[in-house]
Order: C-alpha cells, then structure tokens, then sequence
C-alpha cells in the first residue's frame, strides 16, 4: 500500500530543500552539491528544487540558515574550513552578505 506523500506549503517544501541541501554539504562541501543531488536527498524532483532555487542561490540560503542557526559545521564547510571553524571566523564579507540577505 502507497502512502501518499503529504503536500507541504511553499515555505515549508523550501524549508525542507535547504536542509537536504545542508546534510548533503556537511558531506561533500557546499560548492560540490548540485540540484541532482539536492533533490535526492530531499526525496523531491529536481524540478521542484529548480522551482525554488537556482543552485546559487539553494547555497546562499544553506549558508544564511548555518549563520541564524549559528551552526558551524554547515557554515565552514560551505567556505572550505575545517570542521571545528566557527562562524567568528568567517569572512567579514560573507557576514555582511547574510545579514543583508536576512
């Protein structure tokens, strides 16, 4: 027997494609996700993460939820820092750039 999948809001469906986008770049580091990907762990269609976001911008918001979580695996990962960097040391111009963002 399917069960059906249950319908999520927008913000809530875009909610969830950020965080599969987050899980997936604690593994392979925020440049390396693609849409593919994003999508299959998110257990969505690629469409449906093309719907929301451009890949540019689905990592923006990864590194923009890292930073109001103040989650520093998600954050270091996403610039390239080993694991144990914090958000303190994060450039001055990604800080500004999510600030402005929020």
């Amino acid at each position: 027997m399917n069960i059906p999948r249950r319908r999520l809001t927008r913000d809530a469906s875009k909610r969830e494609i950020i965080i599969a986008a987050g899980h997936l770049a604690l593994r392979v580091g925020l440049q390396n996700i693609t849409r593919d990907a994003v999508a299959n762990e998110a257990g969505r269609a690629a469409g449906t993460v093309s719907k929301y976001f451009t890949i540019e911008e689905l990592r923006d918001a990864v590194l923009i939820v890292a930073i109001e979580e103040n989650n520093p695996l998600v954050l270091a990962t996403g610039m390239g820092y080993p694991v144990h960097a914090r958000i303190a040391s994060a450039p001055e111009s990604l800080l500004k750039k999510a600030r402005k963002l929020l």
